[in-house]
């Protein structure tokens, strides 16, 4: 049923379409001038004027953060290294520790991240507005602008239906508050502890990959990047490829280390030990707001699904699409576009996959011999990434069939070292979680002093 709105002729601005004054926009609007500091965030802050020339960096590399590379909760990012002649046209920001980014384009999705990087290495693409605090505190600011006063004022400001943005100025203009020191520093404490558990996490989870990579002894594995080399013709024949990096000496010696391991543990496909599967396309809505999530690789942050940006579909359709139903512990992997190889795991309870993502479920007779952690990280590691990158087909349009996906070997170390494994890595799943919960936490704080009018 669609919503009316009705305003006073007193309230019209420079625009005239009627989704600019939806109810919760106002509502944002007048709570935020009801409060007692309120203010534009252009009298607080200062935008950022640091460019970076590739042909004048004397490093001849730099770190480099586009949009999609931010976390959307809590606002981590990830970054290519690239050479000055790699350079994108829109790597053209420099960063500096404590510039806050906040995207330019579809500001729904609300990519928002605070710098606190020391290397003057970084730079991020030009559809980053980036701005230095001057008169606010940074954390304090990071949280607000996750907060809905400050993600409506975007939404309401967007230009253009297919491709949603606001402009620099735009962004500069929108209300905030600038409430008392101590509660700004209040918030900058949650915030601190939130990314110390962030770190944190990171810290178990990169333990848990060096105790694998010790245990395969994938950390004294030196594989060989010859730039040419040769094979038999039985062998083309044989695996029908005719590209030559199907044949890099490193495969070989990938197979011929999982052979060693072999006098060790148990090295089997990983058909034999799970069941695989991959999703189907699935028209989606983005005026669903609830039903069956349904993920694709975007939804894979830090190897687990993110909430943030969800789609959905009906619930009949997922009836229509058990094959490809999600449950709690299944492996998900990447298998097209560039992003082939991404991994993660599914921690939730109900939803369904794209076919962009192949699900790898321990099968019965191997639960409680099988970790899916374990699976999870394996395919994350050189064992894993190597057999994946070797059998990827396509040009253009790069793609991983299922029958490569269940032909990877897996060395199952015993069961007393892959829940070693798989213990770390649910310790940095838990850690996440608490980050999360703390960002939230000083979220609601904001909203809730904004909502009540009660200043400290």
């Amino acid at each position: 049923m669609p919503t009316l709105t009705e305003i006073k002729y007193s309230q019209l601005e420079n625009r005239f379409d009627s989704e600019y004054y939806k109810p919760e926009y106002l509502e944002v609007e007048d709570k935020l001038e009801k409060t007692k500091f309120v203010t534009l965030l252009k009298n607080v802050v200062k935008k950022s004027n640091k460019t970076f020339d590739p042909s004048k960096n004397i490093t001849n590399y730099f770190y480099y953060i586009e949009i999609d590379g931010i976390n959307l909760v809590d606002g981590n990012f990830s970054f290519a290294k690239l050479k000055n002649h790699e350079a994108p046209s829109r790597a053209r920001k420099k960063l500096e520790y404590g510039d806050i980014l906040i995207s330019t384009v579809r500001p729904n999705r609300n990519a928002v991240s605070l710098f606190l990087e020391k290397s003057n290495s970084y730079v991020c693409s030009t559809g980053f507005c980036v701005i230095e605090s001057e008169k606010i505190n940074p954390y304090f600011l990071f949280i607000f602008l996750k907060t809905k006063y400050s993600v409506y004022q975007l939404i309401r400001n967007t230009s253009a239906a297919m491709y949603p943005a606001v402009s620099e100025d735009d962004i500069l203009n929108i209300k905030i508050i600038n409430p008392s020191k101590q509660f700004q520093l209040h918030i900058e404490k949650l915030v601190k502890e939130a990314f110390s558990k962030r770190n944190s996490a990171d810290q178990k989870y990169e333990q848990a990959k060096q105790l694998l990579e010790e245990k395969l002894g994938l950390d004294k594995l030196k594989l060989k990047e010859e730039k040419t080399f040769e094979t038999r013709f039985f062998n083309v024949k044989e695996n029908m490829r005719f590209d030559s990096e199907y044949y890099h000496p490193k495969y070989t010696q990938v197979k011929l280390r999982l052979v060693e391991l072999s006098n060790n543990y148990d090295v089997v496909e990983l058909k034999k030990i799970a069941s695989l599967t991959t999703g189907k396309q699935q028209e989606t809505f983005k005026e669903l707001t609830n039903g069956v999530p349904f993920y694709s690789i975007k939804d894979i942050k830090k190897s687990t699904f993110s909430k943030v940006d969800i789609r959905y579909i009906r619930k009949d359709n997922h009836e229509k699409m058990k094959n490809s139903e999600l449950k709690t512990n299944d492996v998900l992997l990447a298998i097209t576009g560039a992003t082939i190889g991404k991994t993660g795991i599914f921690l939730e309870n109900e939803g369904n996959i794209s076919g962009d993502l192949a699900r790898i479920r321990i099968k019965d007779d191997f639960k409680g011999k099988v970790d899916p952690f374990y699976i999870l990280i394996y395919l994350e590691s050189l064992f894993g990434q190597v057999q994946i990158n070797r059998n990827i087909y396509g040009a253009t349009n790069k793609h991983l069939s299922l029958k490569s996906v269940e032909k990877i070997l897996i060395s199952i170390l015993p069961t007393p070292k892959q829940e070693q494994i798989s213990k770390l890595i649910r310790e940095s799943f838990d850690l996440r979680k608490e980050s999360k919960a703390l960002l939230n936490s000083a979220r609601q704080k904001i909203e809730e002093m904004i909502e009540n009018a009660t200043w400290k």
